[in-house]
């Protein structure tokens, strides 16, 4: 049951930092031109534009993932729809990863109970 419990916990995780990526995204959604410390477009670097991030997960050992926040290439602007997408899959990741977590702590108490009750 403990792995099935660090999967879960994992995507909790994943969950969490998609949403948070694109929190950042949409509040930063006006500032994708320069911050002023650039004295021309031609020398704007990373630095002085806002860059959008985007989530990669890859897989773990034991079966769940772990998330990296990466930059998006400059000049990349922030999509509105497509950071609601991504709210919702960050929504939708959460709760299935609760539920197997809720799920795998009522199996295991099934089982621990089914135990109690043929010794006693």
């Amino acid at each position: 049951m403990n792995n099935t419990i660090k999967i879960g916990l994992s995507g909790l995780t994943a969950a969490s930092t998609r949403l948070q990526v694109s929190a950042s995204n949409i509040a930063n959604i006006n500032s994708t031109s320069s911050t002023g410390f650039a004295d021309s477009l031609d020398n704007l670097t990373s630095k002085d534009v806002y860059r959008p991030k985007s989530v990669r997960q890859e897989p773990l050992k034991y079966g769940g993932v772990k998330s990296h926040i990466v930059d998006t290439p400059i000049g990349t602007e922030v999509s509105l729809a497509q950071e609601i997408v991504q709210l919702k899959v960050a929504e939708h990741t959460y709760k299935a990863n609760a539920a197997v977590i809720k799920t795998a702590f009522e199996v295991e108490k099934t089982l621990l109970d089914t135990f109690s009750k043929n010794k006693g």
